[in-house]
């Protein structure tokens, strides 16, 4: 099976996208991400894991600790319940 990533830019849409380690919402917007696909039995392309990635300016805004400069967060789930959509 090969695996490759996909840079794209995904949209939040709604206030339920959160991460583990801040108890703020992710704003929505668009932000850049990564999306790991793999091969399928089949050979079709199947979505292993989704990359949305913070700047420092939306991390601020959500209240964490100075100093992070990004942060890669996993969200595939998000993407499947439809809070984010590929933009």
């Amino acid at each position: 099976m090969s695996e490759w990533p996909e840079h794209v830019r995904l949209r939040v849409v709604t206030d339920k996208v959160t991460l583990s380690r801040i108890s703020a919402p992710v704003p929505k917007g668009e932000y850049d991400g990564y999306i790991d696909w793999q091969n399928g039995a089949a050979g079709e392309g199947q979505m292993t894991a989704v990359q949305l990635i913070l700047d420092p300016a939306v991390l601020a805004q959500m209240g964490t600790l100075e100093g992070i400069h990004s942060m890669q967060c996993e969200v595939l789930r998000y993407l499947k319940q439809g809070d984010i959509e590929r933009s």
